[in-house]
């Protein structure tokens, strides 16, 4: 495994707890729930967590060679593009980095 790939899989220890601690606790509150219309707010109201989250891993992930490609050939582009328009700055900075590793041309 290359050192990139390490330092991927590693992470930040608190922003890991942090991460794992909250969707824990989203899968708790979706399963314990029987209203429709209570797991529709958890759904709406975590997704931007979600979003958050996903870009920021999409980010780590197109510094790597490998999965840079992986995320190109699966269409990711376009799919990280359209959340340059996002409401959370996380996201929006996550989306440009992930960007940026992307169009770069690989040396």
């Amino acid at each position: 495994m290359s050192c990139k790939n390490k330092r991927v899989l590693k992470g930040s220890s608190e922003h890991k707890v942090e991460r794992r601690r909250y969707l824990t606790q989203l899968v708790h509150e979706y399963t314990r729930t029987n209203s429709v219309e209570a797991r529709r707010q958890i759904e709406n109201g975590r997704n931007v967590k979600l979003v958050e989250f996903a870009c920021g891993g999409l980010c780590n992930c197109s510094a790597d060679d490998s999965l840079r490609q992986e995320i190109i050939d699966h269409g990711g582009i376009p799919l990280i593009a359209k959340h340059l328009s996002s409401s959370d700055s996380s996201t929006v900075i996550s989306a440009i980095g992930s960007l940026i590793f992307l169009v770069t041309p690989v040396n």
